[in-house]
């Protein structure tokens, strides 16, 4: 029983490696912002700049596969200079307070709400666009958006150029257009929380208000009002209730709850309304308040308001919560009626499966566990990324509740499409040993150690990459050991 545990511990660290080693990016990317500004200055390069989350962020791993590791963006490359700033899950997983500090000031630099991001900046590192990650996206179409962003900036500098060759009112009206070629691509201030334009043409937008002092082009008064929105913001506005709300989180969620009942009756925005009672909804939860989060949620189904899509994530948040009070017989049901809802959507109804799945975990029976995620598994296509996911799991229930013959007719499953992962095959090579087949548990061992030697012998930098390799090694080590003694 000793043996399984030390693969599943170091299976996440592994997928990483892997990754990194068997599906190498098609292009190159900079990890460091102030270095690649300093490169692109010396290139006269614009800036591509990916904010990320690849551990944890879906959108961002989509984007990441769906178009960057694609070969045909290697052509970006001729016109952008690429970086990619990589955020872990948490703060304590950042490989060094420096680090933290630096991605920290990077972020709030570019005013990055939210993942993934990708920010166009010019050779300077002012930016110019914003974009991100559409279902549906392709290389093409991504590469298509990228020069259209370009051509405007190249319009901007135009612009910029040619108001130096005038003066007064003429400079002002021309600075302005310079201004408006890209103001829409650098977002709303609700995407930015904060004016993207007066923080980052902030000196054009002041040269403007000189050369137009009068008013007489309309320009001076066209800025003042947005200077002054940015200066004495209205406390009850979508962005500033967006900007507040994102100071709450799991350990101050009693002062979110606290927040919003105040402001809440202020409010007469119906969407920002029920954006709020969402948000106390889910610091109730935060605050392990289940029994009034409950009460609250279906509180919420009963109003006129919610659309079909917003009463179904209220049932989703209802099935959770009673996963939570261990309530497990009503939360399964919860999820059969939401899973028959879903009907023909095939998506839906296979990520209802996985969370299904996810909240049985840690509370349901073996049964149940091993029902489910047959269920969700099923669901899918073979060999896709959901049945990849549920088999893994099945994989282990079965192997951590010492179910090593069954354990051992999934694990083959895999190999057979996925021969290359090394983690599977000591999986194979430990229920083998469990089940006392020693000849069968040598073989998968060796080609266990077949497939981690690129692995071994990747020459890395990285701290996560480093203690990866040092894990697997010692877990081959050990199990090699291990057999060893069997023999004896």
């Amino acid at each position: 029983m000793r043996a399984w545990s030390l693969s599943l511990a170091f299976i996440g660290l592994l997928a990483v490696t892997l990754r990194a080693s068997a599906d190498d990016p098609a292009v190159k990317w900079l990890r460091n912002l102030d270095d690649a500004k300093r490169i692109a200055a010396e290139q006269h390069k614009d800036l591509l700049i990916n904010f990320t989350g690849l551990s944890w962020c879906p959108y961002c791993k989509l984007l990441d596969n769906e178009v960057f590791r694609q070969t045909e963006f290697t052509s970006a490359a001729n016109d952008f200079l690429l970086v990619e700033l990589d955020y872990p899950g948490s703060d304590d997983r950042f490989e060094s307070p420096q680090q933290k500090e630096l991605y920290d000031r990077w972020k709030r630099d570019y005013l990055v709400q939210g993942f993934p991001t990708v920010v166009l900046a010019d050779m300077r590192g002012t930016p110019y666009a914003y974009t991100g990650y559409e279902k549906g996206i392709t290389p093409k179409r991504f590469l298509k958006q990228l020069a259209s962003y370009q051509s405007l900036r190249q319009s901007r500098d135009q612009k910029f150029s040619e108001a130096e060759n005038l003066m007064g009112l003429d400079r002002a009206r021309k600075l302005d257009a310079a201004i408006k070629v890209i103001s829409a691509l650098l977002g709303t201030k609700m995407d930015r929380f904060d004016d993207a334009v007066l923080v980052f043409y902030g000196d054009a937008v002041a040269e403007i208000q000189r050369l137009d002092a009068d008013n007489a082009a309309g320009l001076k008064d066209k800025y003042a009002v947005r200077i002054a929105a940015r200066e004495k913001p209205d406390a009850y506005s979508a962005v500033e209730v967006e900007k507040k709300l994102r100071q709450f989180n799991r350990t101050n969620a009693e002062e979110g709850i606290a927040y919003v009942n105040q402001i809440l009756p202020e409010v007469k925005a119906e969407s920002l309304r029920w954006k709020l009672e969402m948000k106390r909804h889910q610091y109730l939860q935060l605050a392990e308040r289940w029994d009034e989060a409950l009460e609250n949620g279906r509180r919420l189904q009963s109003l006129v308001s919610p659309t079909a899509a917003q009463r179904d994530r209220l049932l989703e948040h209802e099935v959770w919560i009673l996963s939570r009070l261990d309530r497990l017989d009503e939360m399964s049901a919860g999820f059969d009626d939401l899973i028959a809802k879903a009907g023909d959507n095939t998506q839906r109804r296979i990520r209802l499966l996985g969370r299904k799945a996810q909240h049985l975990l840690s509370h349901g029976t073996l049964e149940q566990n091993v029902e489910a995620w047959q269920a969700y598994r099923s669901a899918a296509e073979p060999g896709s990324e959901h049945w990849l996911s549920g088999t893994q799991m099945l994989k282990r229930v079965l192997v951590k509740n010492g179910h090593h013959a069954e354990a051992i007719e999934v694990v083959k499953e895999i190999v057979a499409r996925h021969a290359d992962d090394c983690g599977d095959w000591i999986t194979l090579a430990e229920c083998q040993r469990a089940l006392g087949l020693i000849d069968e548990a040598q073989k998968s061992l060796a080609e266990a150690e077949k497939k981690a030697a690129p692995i071994l012998a990747k020459q890395t930098d990285q701290v996560g990459d480093k203690r990866t390799q040092e894990k697997l090694q010692e877990t081959i080590a050990k199990l090699r050991e291990s057999l060893g003694e069997d023999r004896k």
